[in-house]
């Protein structure tokens, strides 16, 4: 293969710098893309990614190097192509390069990364990429993303997509056959019209101390599934390959985009969340992209005041404060909206129907959920009402982005709106009204990439209650405010308690036991079961699982039936029942040991 390469005469950052300088002719333009020292670097084809004239893009500051040869094109950001549409936001990158029967290293790419250094250690990668079905098979070899080095053996990493194969290769720095490869990892026959988001570990190391991890996203999930993992790799050449030049490594870039051998044939290759980073929690934005979060957990217990705090790091079983667990999602309260003791749990918010509402200003990274989202809430009244949001992002009917409403007194409405300005929805009609006093849960979720094929749910008292199929579309991002309580001018009369946000579509165990909501069936739902043992008018955050407005032997089956679920449980169900038992009056504390002699015996018979 015969690979045209950025000739540069040092490996030295400085050099490699005026090299590239001298072949675009501005050190000005060259200063400005990412180097190593570079925290993040994102392009996305949304939110102030440009192509600029020269093909490159800028984006935060930072500038790519466009690198086009033989039937290259400057790529083009669009919203749908060949039926596949964009992988977060409204807009995608088309990276084409057009028939070129005779020549090779025919190439449309961006350089994200210069100046890397073995030195510098370990950095992370990550990017959405899709063929489309009508995308002609490589019959050549066909890079998708490369890690290129000045030398002999350069790149001495790539994604190829060959001979319809997605495979992980190196080039081994091996003095006898500079042009051996090795597959790392092979995906096997790559599916069209599927989005691949791959995050990539790097650590060059010619002397078997470099490293490769790779982490692809679950689609269904959202979460980061390990694939690949070497940490004794040999990446990269130390010198050049005919020993000539400074001994010092030759820095390594990060290209991606379509690179490829001779075809007749016109492939148009999709980008989109392409990212660089020095840390793996920046690449992940916090560790919110790949993990579940609750990015916003508003539990009402101030008593006095405007604010209410963001405690969403219980929820992600963390500290106060810790970037990585607490999002600090704070709300405002506004005309007098005021706290009420006679919460679902603890404490609640008031809003009087007339003006009254919070609202939380919106970090665009933590509310950035993409394609998966899920808005909950406890919710009261005594008031027949309708189009009445109990949590909104955007708060007019032709701005909102996520709306979660009593849309009449017995009607529940979830909906998202996509970056192309259309929506998707569910809508659940319950038997009787759901303005009765009582407290109720309510939930909706959007997963673009559900299994079921029905992206939105809505769950009432912890029970699926209706779906749809909505759009296959992420969601568009908000601007300006979550609001709770407001829309478009009206407002909801009741109480709202624990409302909460998630970046992933959270499905509740609530109707399995997990009376206190936070994804685990342990002793800490065991105790709120018996301190409201033979209570009735009880919510199932009070114990009642089974829905019947009671705590009885019926849910203590439920819960030991399921115990454990979720993270787990410390101790065993018959440890938690003594222990709780004893903190029982009678004759609570008999009921439950005799449920649990219950329990054991049907365990025992399965």
């Amino acid at each position: 293969m015969n690979h045209v390469a950025i000739q540069r005469r040092s490996a030295t950052l400085l050099a490699t710098l005026l090299a590239v300088s001298i072949l675009l002719e501005t050190t000005e333009h060259v200063m400005a893309m990412a180097t190593s020292s570079t925290n993040s670097f994102q392009i996305d084809a949304d939110y102030g990614s440009t192509v600029l004239a020269s093909g490159d893009i800028s984006d935060d500051g930072n500038t790519t190097w466009f690198r086009v040869n033989g039937s290259g094109q400057t790529w083009a950001q669009t919203g749908t192509q060949s039926g596949v549409n964009a992988y977060m936001g409204q807009n995608m990158y088309v990276v084409t390069c057009t028939e070129s029967p005779t020549a090779d290293n025919d190439r449309s790419e961006q350089m994200i990364l210069g100046g890397w250094e073995f030195s510098t250690g370990v950095r992370y990668f990550s990017m959405a990429f899709c063929i489309p079905s009508d995308v002609p098979t490589s019959s050549n070899w066909h890079f998708l993303t490369q890690w290129w080095q000045d030398t002999g053996s350069n790149p001495p990493l790539f994604l190829a997509w060959n001979q319809n194969d997605l495979t992980l290769v190196r080039r081994y720095n091996g003095a006898t056959n500079l042009n051996t490869r090795e597959v790392l990892y092979d995906w096997g026959q790559l599916e069209r019209d599927k989005w691949y988001n791959l995050l990539f570990s790097v650590t060059p190391g010619p002397n078997g101390d470099g490293s490769v991890h790779i982490h692809q996203m679950n689609l269904a999930t959202g979460l980061w599934e390990l694939r690949y993992t070497n940490d004794q790799l040999s990446i990269g050449m130390a010198i050049k390959a005919d020993g000539s030049g400074d001994p010092a490594p030759a820095a390594f870039n990060w290209k991606v985009g379509s690179y490829r051998g001779s075809t007749p044939d016109t492939t148009n290759i999709l980008y989109d969340n392409v990212r660089y980073a020095d840390r793996w929690y920046r690449v992940t934005n916090n560790k919110l992209t790949g993990y579940h979060k609750c990015v916003l957990n508003l539990a009402f217990e101030e008593s006095s005041g405007t604010a209410a705090a963001d405690t969403s790091y219980h929820i992600n079983r963390g500290t106060q404060g810790d970037p990585y667990s607490d999002y600090n999602n704070d709300a405002t309260l506004i005309n007098g909206a005021s706290w009420n003791v006679n919460g679902n749990v603890g404490r609640c918010l008031q809003l009087d129907g007339f003006d009254d509402y919070a609202r939380v200003p919106l970090d665009t990274t933590d509310f950035d959920t993409g394609n998966y989202i899920t808005a909950a809430t406890w919710f009261k009244t005594d008031t027949a009402q309708s189009n009445r949001a109990l949590i909104c992002i955007d708060e007019y009917s032709t701005t909102y982005k996520v709306y979660l409403s009593l849309n009449q007194e017995n009607k529940l409405r979830f909906a998202i709106r996509h970056p192309d300005n259309t929506t998707s929805e569910v809508i659940y009609t319950a038997d009787d009204t759901l303005c009765d006093d009582f407290w109720r849960h309510a939930i909706g979720t959007y997963n673009r990439y559900a299994p079921d094929g029905q992206r939105l749910k809505i769950y009432l008292d912890g029970k699926l209650v209706a779906s749809s199929a909505g759009v296959d579309k992420a969601i568009m991002r908000g601007e300006n405010y979550l609001y709770l309580g407001k829309f478009s001018g009206n407002h909801f009369q009741g109480s709202l308690d624990e409302s909460q946000v998630f970046n992933y579509e959270y499905t509740p165990l609530m109707s399995l036991g997990d009376a206190n909501n936070d994804g685990q069936v342990n002793l800490a739902d065991l105790q709120i079961l018996g301190d409201h043992w033979m209570d009735s008018d009880v919510t199932w955050a009070q114990g009642d699982v089974t829905g019947d407005r009671m705590v009885n032997l019926a849910d203590l089956q439920v819960l030991g039936d399921n115990w454990g679920l979720g993270v787990g449980a410390d101790l065993s169900f018959d440890e938690a029942m003594q222990l709780v038992g004893l903190s029982i009056p009678e004759p609570g504390a008999l009921s439950l040991m005799l449920g649990a002699l219950l329990l054991a015996r049907r365990r025992s018979k399965t």
